[in-house]
């Protein structure tokens, strides 16, 4: 009898646990917008989205140039003038697909230490309403912890030619 009641309890928490896991997991689905990015050095701002289901990270992360490209140099100080140029250069590069760099998006914990690594190898162009490209864009999944996902607080972006 004893054994019977032990038995119902331990059903009954694994029930709790998981009505407790779906709507937990139904938070997680959500998209969550990680503040945006930006790299002077090759004149682009980057952003990132996540959510999680079913033990995947699924993510959107899009470059683009840091000002616009369109901008000329007129009445700018020197620091704004070398961003404008780098962001030509970027969009430069994404009209002509050749010297795009490889981001990585470094997905951190509270402390800063890195948990997920995401190598953006699989960009593809963003295209305006006249087909001119004005970004990078790579939507895919990884696989990732729900506690991993959970833990994550912070990101970095990398870039390589």
């Amino acid at each position: 009898m004893f054994l019977l009641f032990i038995l119902q309890m331990v059903t009954s928490c694994e029930k709790i646990q998981k009505i407790y896991e779906a709507r937990n997991d139904a938070s997680l689905a959500k998209a969550r917008y990680w503040p945006q990015k930006s790299i002077p050095q090759i004149g682009a701002k980057c952003r990132l989205s996540t959510s999680w289901r079913e033990g995947k990270l699924y993510f959107i992360f899009e470059a683009e140039p840091l000002v616009d490209p369109n901008e000329s140099f007129e009445n700018k100080s020197a620091p704004q003038i070398g961003e404008t140029f780098r962001s030509k250069l970027f969009a430069h590069s994404l009209d002509f697909g050749y010297g795009l760099p490889i981001f990585t998006a470094k997905l951190t914990d509270k402390a800063g230490f890195e948990i997920i690594s995401i190598e953006m190898t699989e960009t593809s162009r963003i295209v305006d309403n006249d087909n001119k490209p004005v970004g990078l864009q790579q939507k895919s999944s990884i696989e990732c912890s729900r506690t991993n996902y959970q833990n994550l607080t912070g990101w970095e972006v990398s870039w390589r030619k």
